[in-house]
């Protein structure tokens, strides 16, 4: 007598074996680890800094030793590295306009707001590099929407802000960017008053005499009285 294993059994536990396999695989692509593997393969080993928009499967990562930064530019991209001298600047730019901005011999612009409404939230890096000059990450767009937009916007921020930082420290590291003082506020000018002249005193009246003649008159007359010359 011989006995077998059932094949319903077989089935099962094949089954089984594939969908471990498929949770495996799906756990393993998944877009926001693909990208820190990716990040961290390219500066080889552990990331310092961090900031990725895991939906487009982009990213940007630091790493100090060895020194280095990551780009990551879409999904099946390899990413570029690039070492911290070949970091010129550094802008975040939020709905549309650039607030803050650090870059190589230029005094620098801080971000000066903390609470917006995000619309648009994007950091854009610059390099001397001819092939790869410029990579603008966006983390936050008109387009998206939910209930949980606010937190995201906020974390997003937040993320952008401490990339900001660290970049930033980069480049005054390697002599970059200076720090500039904000310009004080220009004193209000004082009024200067405007002498005003003395009051001329008005001229006094000719005297007159007893008979109604002026002293004018009188004088003129001793004039007339004289002997010709």
């Amino acid at each position: 007598m011989t006995s077998g294993v059932p094949p319903l059994a077989i089935f099962l536990t094949g089954t089984a074996a594939i969908t471990a396999a498929a949770l495996a695989y799906r756990w393993w692509m998944e877009p926001a680890r693909l990208t820190r593997r990716i990040l961290a393969a390219r500066l080889g080993g552990g990331l310092d800094a961090l900031v990725m928009a895991s939906d487009r499967g982009q990213g940007i990562a630091l790493r100090v030793t060895p020194p280095g930064i990551a780009v990551l530019r879409g999904p099946g991209d390899r990413g570029l590295a690039f070492g911290f001298e070949e970091l010129i600047g550094v802008e975040l730019m939020i709905n549309g306009e650039v607030r803050a901005r650090a870059f190589r011999d230029e005094p620098r612009r801080p971000l000066d707001i903390t609470r917006v409404r995000l619309e648009h939230l994007a950091i854009r890096l610059v390099f001397d590099d001819l092939r790869y000059p410029e990579f603008e990450l966006c983390l936050r767009d008109m387009g998206q929407e939910g209930a949980d937009q606010a937190d995201r916007s906020a974390a997003a921020l937040d993320s952008a802000r401490r990339m900001f930082a660290h970049l930033e420290a980069v480049l005054r590291q390697n002599g970059g960017a200076a720090i500039s003082p904000r310009p004080a506020p220009a004193p209000e000018p004082v009024p200067v008053p405007v002498p005003v002249p003395p009051p001329v005193p008005p001229s006094a009246p000719p005297h007159l005499s007893t008979d109604g003649e002026t002293d004018l008159d009188e004088e003129d007359a001793d004039d007339d009285d004289g002997p010709p010359f």
